[in-house]
């Protein structure tokens, strides 16, 4: 607030002095003197104030309006766009896979030889050393096999070896193993040629799908040609059946072996992603098996996709036969790298089974009993995905912000503006954002941008310049929300989330002071004139006329009403003024083909005091406020520079009689 003192007093006594003196002045006539009385104008000032851009800038406290090292003047708005954390990748959804893995063809212990002799005598009458030529049938029961009950065979051969003992040739022989229980051949052995005296042969048949018990026999059709004997003791047909090595069953009662069983089955992730690696800050591998064999067995389960230190995870254990089995295991801080499988994240699960056998018992086992397999994934969070991210939207979080417009800019339209966005990205996978800015007053504003990649380390940065800001702008609203969706990831670029990766931005909505303007109106400040009061009663009667000058000086690119407000308490100048002087119109400045103001106009008025207004001296203080009235430019656009101003000039004039005699 600016303060005047002005002493009434001081100018009043000068010129009472002036007229004692004239009145003792030696005179040709000794008539009476009376005293001389004249007019003298008084001038009380009002305002002197120049209003540069800087000033009014500086004045009104707007943070919005600024000017930079080289004067320019710009009016800007900043605001934040919300946080969002990029977790894309970095968390699979649980996953529970069950597996069925048949036991299979089993090894069962492999049974002893077995061996029946065909006595001659049995079968050929021998009352003299004559054989004739005669054909017979000889059938005979092997010894009970005590390593199975019954068997279907998955795999195996019957081998046969038979030697001939009988003294005669054999020209033709055909043996049938049979299966005593049901009198189903199990295995047949055709020698075309026959068997000469003496002579062994060997034979073997494949017992795939073939069913045995423990009680088996031969039958055999043997021909001789004839001939003669030297003797008839220990004359025989010597046949020994063996299984051979590796005999399994599909089905048996039967002492199983020792064996190692090997199976493979798939966990398949329900994720969009591909990742190749990822650290797993979190996660539980549940494993339940059951076995529905009679055969206990050792078991391990090995996960080569899921290491630490580049070891497959492994569980160990032992089920019992026809039991059940659980494991849990901790899966923090180990590498998942999973197989990519028709772009589907997979992990394999090895079984490996150890059946120690029956131990010399028979027990009934099927290639259909099977071990049972369900694996659990809960809980998998990842504190670094590497990979081909799938395109995930994230929404922006709503920020809303004030824009704290300078007075008077309500009907503001920057014809102008323009954003600067800087947005920081610690992704380094592909980005992109879709930002929308809305306006209270239905403004609205959207645009898209590809990020650059950064890390948490060192972010990107991608500065965008939007020169067509639409309607946003127009006109400038009070408040702007900022929202959006960022969209992570393009389903074909590989790259890697980082933990608690961000994408931020700051919008800074700026614009050269270049808008087109509606009505505006600005409070300028309250000065102040101190008015001397020792002799203001004699001052009043003594006033003849009082009137105030204004001058208000516009370089400014749009034309001005300029209000005075005249009182003696500031605290309501404006709202009840003593006296209100104008508004006093003033046009714009002269401008150039730039719009750039060239040349100032001034507006000069001069306004008559009534004898109420005159009462505004009797203020010790008189206060003068101004209201300055931007009527606005028609929806054009004009320029305003550092170089702009505003000036108000104004002071009362008093008229004022002195000397002389003043009833």
């Amino acid at each position: 607030m600016r303060a005047d003192r002005l002493s009434l007093k001081k100018i009043l006594l000068p010129v009472t002095m002036l007229a004692i003196t004239a009145m003792l002045l030696p005179g040709c006539s000794l008539e009476s003197p009376k005293a001389p009385t004249w007019d003298a104008d008084l001038a009380i000032p009002l305002i002197s104030r120049h209003y540069d851009m800087y000033e009014l800038i500086d004045r009104m406290a707007e943070d919005a309006i600024s000017y930079d090292s080289l004067g320019n003047l710009s009016v800007s708005f900043e605001q934040h766009m919300d946080t969002v954390l990029i977790d894309a990748g970095l968390s699979a959804e649980d996953v529970s896979e069950d597996f069925q893995h048949q036991l299979g063809a089993v090894t069962i212990t492999p049974p002893a030889a077995k061996s029946v002799q065909l006595e001659l005598t049995d079968y050929v009458s021998l009352a003299t050393l004559e054989v004739p030529d005669v054909g017979f049938d000889a059938d005979k029961d092997f010894d009970q096999i005590s390593e199975f009950e019954s068997a279907t065979f998955a795999e195996g051969q019957l081998i046969i070896s038979i030697t001939n003992y009988f003294g005669v040739e054999l020209d033709s022989l055909t043996i049938w193993i049979v299966n005593n229980q049901t009198s189903d051949t199990i295995a047949e052995y055709f020698f075309e040629s026959g068997l000469g005296i003496g002579e062994s042969t060997v034979d073997t048949t494949e017992l795939a799908g073939r069913t045995a018990s423990d009680d088996i026999g031969l039958e055999s059709r043997i021909h001789t040609p004839g001939g003669t004997l030297l003797s008839t003791s220990d004359k025989y047909l010597d046949v020994e059946l063996r299984f051979g090595d590796g005999v399994t069953v599909s089905s048996a009662v039967a002492q199983v072996s020792a064996q190692n069983k090997d199976y493979s089955s798939t966990i398949e992730f329900n994720e969009e992603h591909e990742l190749t690696s990822a650290a797993l800050s979190g996660g539980q591998l549940s494993i339940t098996v059951q076995n529905s064999s009679p055969l206990g067995a050792d078991i391990s389960l090995e996960f080569p996709e899921i290491t630490s230190s580049g070891i497959p995870l492994s569980i160990d254990g032992s089920i019992s036969g026809s039991g059940q089995a659980s494991f849990n295991r901790n899966i923090t801080g180990y590498i998942l790298e999973p197989e990519i499988t028709e772009q589907t994240m997979t992990v394999n699960v090895n079984l490996n089974a150890y059946l120690p056998g029956s131990g010399g018992v028979a027990v009934e086992i099927s290639s259909d009993d099977q071990f049972s397999v369900q694996a659990d994934l809960a809980g998998l969070e990842f504190s670094q995905a590497t990979g081909i991210i799938a395109p995930t939207e994230i929404e922006i979080d709503p920020v809303q912000e004030n824009l704290d417009l300078p007075k008077g800019f309500d009907e503001v339209s920057l014809t102008d503006a323009m954003i600067f966005l800087d947005v920081y990205s610690e992704v380094s996978i592909p980005t992109s954002v879709n930002i929308e800015l809305t306006g209270d007053g239905g403004q609205y504003l959207s645009f898209e941008a590809d990020l650059e990649s950064g890390t948490p380390q060192n972010p990107g940065v991608t500065n965008l310049v939007i020169t067509d800001l639409g309607t946003l702008t127009n006109p400038i609203p009070n408040e702007i929300v900022i929202t959006g969706i960022a969209t992570a990831g393009d389903g074909s670029t590989p790259g890697t989330v980082y933990p608690d990766s961000k994408v931020w931005g700051d919008v800074e909505i700026t614009s050269p002071l270049k808008f087109a303007i509606g009505e505006t109106v600005i409070d300028g400040d309250i000065n102040s004139t101190e008015i001397e009061q020792d002799d203001i009663d004699e001052v009043s009667e003594r006033l003849l006329a009082g009137d105030i000058y204004a001058t208000i000086t516009n370089h400014l690119p749009f034309g001005a009403e300029v209000e005075l407000y005249l009182g003696g308490d500031s605290t309501v100048l404006y709202s009840s003024p003593q006296l209100t002087i104008g508004p006093i119109e003033v046009g714009a400045g002269v401008v150039d083909a730039a719009g750039l103001v060239t040349e100032a106009i001034e507006s000069d008025v001069v306004i008559h005091l009534s004898e109420e207004d005159l009462d505004i001296i009797e203020n010790a203080t008189l206060y003068i406020g101004q209201k300055i009235t931007l009527p606005g430019t028609n929806g054009q656009a004009v320029n305003i520079i550092n170089t702009d101003y505003l000036d108000i000039e104004a002071h009362i004039e008093l008229n004022t009689r002195l000397g002389g005699e003043w009833d």
